[in-house]
């Protein structure tokens, strides 16, 4: 699903151009609500949804309409819904995301579920930084770990992991029961410190990873996310140690393609003997998180 700005534009009366001398191929213009911008700097991508100025940088689709119509976050997520339409996304559920809340479990972990998180490598400052949840031994969670999913200080999703090996691992709320569709955004976003971001495949690649690592929910990315990425100068897709790591060079490529110079891409390899970033240990996280991002964030 892609966001129809065109469409919004026309429906809300929002001026914009293609025709301007600050306008790129695939781009339309219109002023930007965030800078004092006289010249149709604010560029939409077609494509992508994707929303970007010249002058003060890339913002997300749902600030954007807020500052255009000067309403609420809320109302802002109901126009958003209302101007999605289909896109090139790999994602196969259509359905829209209909919830008006996100119940959650409680915080009592039962014995075996301390040592599920344990074995995972999880630290109590973790546990707490990230919501982590009991699933419990009945209903919806039952045997799982739970990860609510953050999107602009707000839960609007939450996934569960089960603590035993079978399938499927993951229990994510389906669209019907979500704000806003898990797979239209990455877990881990709202704790992103800057302009770069490092991708992974899984939310406990994330958790462990820590602040600046986002997880797509599988391995590839929709167009939601893509239209996400353009929010940051620079990008690292972590590759993992087996066949559906492949996949992070072919995203890196189709980023490279949709954004070319105006964000920064690299692949990093996981060559450390474990399969993910969910399997190493934290003296090599460590490291990890140095050649990133320069320091130690968590």
């Amino acid at each position: 699903m892609v966001f129809d700005g065109l469409s919004f534009f026309r429906d809300n009366n929002i001026t914009y151009t293609n025709e301007s001398s600050n306008v790129s191929q695939g781009w339309v213009g219109l002023r930007c609500p965030f800078c004092s911008d006289s010249s149709d700097h604010l560029g939409f991508n077609e494509q992508s949804g994707a929303f970007s100025c010249w002058h003060c940088g890339a913002h997300s689709p749902l600030d954007t309409i807020e500052a255009l119509l000067s309403i609420s976050r809320g109302e802002a997520i109901t126009v958003y819904r209302q101007y999605l339409k289909e896109g090139a996304s790999h994602y196969i559920a259509r359905k829209k995301a209909t919830a008006d809340r996100i119940i959650l479990p409680g915080k009592d972990f039962s014995p075996v579920e301390r040592r599920y998180l344990e074995k995972r490598m999880f630290i109590e400052d973790q546990i707490e930084f990230y919501d982590m949840r009991s699933g419990g031994i009945m209903g919806l969670w039952q045997y799982r770990i739970v990860f609510p999913i953050y999107y602009n200080g707000m839960v609007v999703s939450a996934t569960g992991r089960s603590l035993f090996d079978v399938k499927p691992k993951y229990y994510t709320l389906p669209p019907e029961k979500e704000l806003i569709r898990h797979k239209d955004i990455f877990f881990g976003l709202d704790y992103v410190p800057g302009k770069a971001a490092a991708i992974v495949e899984g939310p406990i690649d994330a958790m462990r990873g820590g602040p600046g690592f986002i997880a797509s929910f599988g391995v590839n990315l929709t167009d939601e996310q893509l239209t996400l990425c353009s929010f940051f100068d620079t990008l690292y897709m972590v590759r993992d140690a087996d066949d559906a790591g492949e996949n992070s060079t072919e995203q890196a490529y189709r980023l490279a393609a949709l954004y070319g110079n105006r964000v920064s891409i690299e692949v990093i390899d996981i060559n450390n003997g474990h399969k993910d970033l969910g399997e190493t240990p934290e003296d090599q996280l460590v490291e990890l998180r140095k050649e990133i991002w320069g320091v130690q964030i968590l």
